[in-house]
């Protein structure tokens, strides 16, 4: 089962979950065509991905986490998410470097958690 501390969870549902999350809110821009089209093609890339809604339901896990995991910390570290794209737009999702950090080190805590043999 994974497990989010509270402020990952602040963290992810700020900068991640309209796009990576059942929880979108779209903008009043994301129903104009052909903006809808770019806005929609993000969400539906970004949950095909990750989709946190999906992803962390205890006992439900994919056997992938692990790998999810590193993958978010070596996309948030690299600057690779969130898109430029939406940071433009959206100016609560930038991270700050103890953002990333948070991630990172919650990322590798559970990674370890998940590897220990079952006692």
């Amino acid at each position: 089962m994974i497990a989010v501390r509270a402020d990952v969870h602040a963290i992810l549902t700020r900068a991640c979950a309209d796009c990576h999350s059942d929880q979108t809110e779209w903008p009043w821009y994301s129903h104009v065509a052909p903006v809808s089209w770019f806005v929609a093609g993000h969400v539906r890339d970004g949950r095909r991905r990750i989709n946190f809604s999906t992803w962390v339901r205890p006992g439900r896990e994919p056997v992938d986490s692990i790998d999810r995991l590193k993958a978010i910390c070596r996309e948030v570290r690299g600057g690779g998410m969130p898109l430029t794209s939406y940071k433009l737009i959206h100016w609560n999702s930038w991270l700050a470097a103890g953002d990333v950090e948070t991630i990172c080190a919650w990322s590798e805590a559970e990674q370890k958690r998940l590897s220990a043999p079952a006692k």
